[in-house]
């Protein structure tokens, strides 16, 4: 499934990890800010249900 995730900040950002890991397309609308260290490093969410990595080319 193709999501979007408009105002990605933690809880956005977060959740565009999950579903990318869950195999879903989805794109991240964020501050440029966050999307160079997105780009060099992807995203990984650490939690009680098991750690997420998104690729950046993912994303």
């Amino acid at each position: 499934m193709k999501i979007l995730v408009f105002g990605a900040g933690a809880l956005g950002q977060a959740l565009g990890c999950l579903l990318t890991a869950d195999g879903h397309d989805v794109d991240l609308i964020i501050r440029k800010r966050f999307i160079d260290v997105i780009q060099v490093n992807g995203l990984e969410v650490i939690g009680i249900f098991g750690n997420f990595t998104a690729d950046p080319d993912r994303l």
